[in-house]
Parts: structure tokens; C-alpha cells; sequence
């Protein structure tokens, strides 16, 4: 609905505002609904979660202008045309994978500040807090990149996915320096999300609402699969060593965006 509202030459713009709110949400909804629970008893944060979402549709009846439908599209061509195109799948496999490796990071930041780091329990909320500020800076970032080159971008960010795990890894054992380690991480990687996003949906041609579902899609596959990664580096070495392998998630990303880009190229 966003990027239809938008001239072409700000589609990323449109798209990197509407993923702002669900970073800001993150920064601001988390915490909150924690404190709520823990004043007003576990059922509030479920209460209040219903009342934002009455608010929502109130909001969406008074401000979404009204976009007809093509009579012609079915679900059934839509996926057909969806699912048999290439760069599609390398656009997701690459979101799959490369995203993976923030992840990995990600779900064990609790034992890498208490454990890794040295630091007391008090400070995993911090740090949270810097992932999330990290997410409202990338995104907002990776709107303005997406205008520049949307290839570019996604290519420029998982090399700074692989750096920036990689220094994540180096810097764990250093205490509160990690912290903006932490904010850089998600940062580089809402640059990815968005310009992947708007990426699939140009590849996607005329089944873009597909198109803008199936990138949740591989980046769900993402989180599962850099937590696994995560986890096997625990099992095999230590915790500190999961961002390490989170940056090998990132080159594996980084090698399916190269291969697509050769294709891109040479079709045009």
C-alpha cells in the first residue's frame, strides 16, 4: 500500500516508513509492555495489545485511501509466476541466510553480556535497548540508500553484516564497549531488511503483494536459522563464539546476492 502511494524513485523511503514503526515499536512497546506486566499482572500487556489494534483499524478506516482490486488476479497465477521466478528465490534465500547471522548474535545477547562481557544481569536490558535504537537508525538509513541503489545497498550492508559480527565477536569480552557493537549490528541489518524488501517486490513484477509477505516469510526462516547456528557454536566452542558464526551466515548471504546480481546483469 505504501510503496502504491509513493513516486517510484521513493519506494524505499515509503517502505522504510512503515518497517519505523514496527522499530519503534520495538524500542518503545517492548519495554513497555514489560513494565506493564510486571505492575499490572501478565494480562494487561494483552488488553492493552487489544486496544492498540482497535486503534489501528480506526486509524486505517480515516487515513488508507481506498485502492481497487484487478478482477483478473488469482492467488493461484499470482504464486505461479511468483514461485517460478529465480531471482525470487535468490532474493529470499539470500534474506534466509544473510539476515540469519544477526541472529545468531541476537538470541544469545543475555549470555554474551553476563557471561562473555562480565557484566551484571541489569545490563541485558541496555543492550536490548541498543538493538532496538539500532533498528530505528538502519531503517530509517536504508530509505535513503534504497534511493541511491537498492543492489548497492544490499550488497554494501552484508559486507558490513560480515565486518560488523566479526568486531562483535572481537569486542565481547570488553564490557560496555560492546554496546554500540550491538546498536551497529541491527543497524546494518535493517539496511538489509528494507532494500531486500524492496527488492523482492521489483523482482516480484505484478505479484508484489506476494512479494511483500514472502520477505517476513525468509526473514522468520532467518531467525530460526541464525539461532540454530548460534546454538551449535555454544555447543561445539563457547557463547562468544556465536556471532563468529553469525558472519558466516552473512558471506553465505553475501555470495547468493553476488550470484544474483551476475544474473541481473546479464539479463540486462
Amino acid at each position: 500500500m505504501a510503496t502504491s502511494m509513493a513516486a517510484p524513485k521513493h519506494r524505499g523511503r515509503a517502505v522504510a516508513l512503515v518497517m519505523l514503526g514496527l522499530s519503534v515499536a520495538n524500542v518503545i512497546g517492548v519495554p513497555f509492555a514489560t513494565w506493564l506486566g510486571q505492575t499490572a499482572g501478565w494480562r494487561a500487556p494483552y488488553a492493552a495489545a487489544a486496544g492498540l489494534a482497535l486503534l489501528t483499524v480506526v486509524l486505517v478506516q480515516i487515513s488508507v485511501p481506498h485502492f481497487p482490486g484487478d478482477p483478473a488476479a488469482t492467488g493461484r497465477s499470482e504464486a505461479g509466476r511468483f514461485f517460478t521466478n529465480k531471482q525470487v528465490w535468490l532474493t529470499m534465500i539470500a534474506g534466509a541466510i544473510g539476515f540469519g547471522g544477526m541472529f545468531a548474535a541476537y538470541s544469545y545477547i543475555a549470555p554474551i553480556v553476563t557471561g562473555t562481557a562480565g557484566l551484571a544481569s541489569g545490563a541485558v536490558p541496555w543492550f536490548v535497548f541498543a538493538f532496538g535504537a539500532g533498528m530505528v537508525v538502519g531503517t530509517w538509513v536504508a530509505g535513503e540508500m534504497a534511493r541511491w541503489s537498492v543492489m548497492g545497498s544490499l550488497l554494501t550492508s552484508s559486507l558490513g553484516m560480515v565486518a560488523v559480527l566479526l568486531l562483535f565477536w572481537l569486542v565481547a569480552p570488553a564490557g560496555w564497549w560492546l554496546a554500540p557493537v550491538a546498536f551497529l549490528t541491527t543497524a546494518v541489518a535493517s539496511v538489509m531488511v528494507i532494500n531486500l524488501q524492496v527488492r523482492l517486490m521489483d523482482v516480484a513484477d505484478d505479484a508484489v503483494t506476494l512479494g511483500a509477505a514472502m520477505n517476513h516469510a525468509s526473514l522468520n526462516i532467518a531467525n530460526a536459522l541464525g539461532a540454530f547456528a548460534g546454538g551449535i557454536a555454544i555447543d561445539v566452542w563457547s557463547v562468544r563464539e556465536a556471532p563468529l558464526m553469525g558472519a558466516g551466515l552473512a558471506v553465505a548471504g553475501m555470495l547468493v546476492l553476488l550470484w544474483s546480481t551476475s544474473i541481473h546483469r546479464r539479463q540486462a
